[in-house]
């Protein structure tokens, strides 16, 4: 069996792969896991690279809703997990997702709730889910009647490599009360310049969450990623036969 991500750097995935290993073992496979770092190419060479080693079926991330995965696939089973493969092949292969706009929406929402009035993005370089949890963020916005000042919301590159200086330019530069990070690995990287800034009064939310927020002298907001093994469940479920079941959860 083999298993495509985007980005092994970040903790949902982290903890997708180690679970993935155990639900695989239970059921007498291994997994070959490969890392395509959003980059579609590096995604096709991996596939064709996993078929020459004549493995069982695959779970992908999926880097491009652009990529024909019919015809890269072929026959091989294949079950995609956190965004749609694209056209015709989000009906023929099952996908397990995230409601990413719904989870963006009521973070967002809490924010306003607790007093923000000026609420910046720095919006993930995920072509899928970050353009999802925009929307969200969009929607809060209109349902409180903010307006939406696309001055303050940014676009992180795949790496992350600007969130600090993101931050530092909403916060201090576009008078921001509120900042939605929208993964992990943002709000790790604003965390950092808003400690360096000691902008205590800043409102802060993001999507996903980790044990360690819990221990912030900052509040962070979180939309939480469904439990991990009940993604995998699923995806192992998909991939052993059970075609045709699509699953959603916020």
């Amino acid at each position: 069996m083999a298993s495509s991500f985007r980005a092994l750097r970040t903790l949902f995935f982290t903890a997708i792969i180690g679970a993935i290993q155990e639900a695989a073992a239970d059921q007498g496979y291994s997994v070959i896991i490969t890392n395509t770092d959003e980059n579609p190419d590096h995604e096709k060479a991996a596939i064709q690279m996993l078929q020459g080693h004549m493995v069982a079926g695959f779970i992908i991330a999926s880097t491009s809703r652009l990529t024909d995965y019919h015809a890269l696939l072929g026959p091989d089973p294949a079950v995609f997990i956190d965004r749609e493969p694209g056209g015709q092949a989000d009906h023929d292969y099952d996908t397990l997702l995230v409601d990413n706009t719904a989870g963006a929406q009521a973070v967002v929402e809490t924010l306003i709730a607790q007093g923000a009035t000026r609420i910046g993005m720095i919006a993930s370089g995920v072509s899928t889910a970050g353009q999802e949890r925009l929307r969200g963020y969009l929607r809060a916005l209109q349902a409180h009647g903010m307006p939406y000042d696309p001055d303050i919301v940014y676009f992180s590159d795949v790496q992350q490599t600007k969130a600090r200086q993101h931050t530092s330019q909403l916060l201090i530069n576009q008078a921001c009360d509120g900042l939605f990070a929208a993964d992990v690995t943002l709000i790790q990287a604003a965390l950092a310049e808003i400690e360096a800034r000691h902008l205590t009064h800043i409102k802060l939310g993001a999507f996903d969450n980790v044990v360690w927020f819990d221990y912030l002298s900052q509040p962070v907001t979180t939309a939480e990623q469904p439990p991990t093994k009940w993604v995998i469940k699923r995806s192992i479920y998909s991939l052993t036969g059970l075609r045709g079941v699509r699953a959603s959860q916020p």
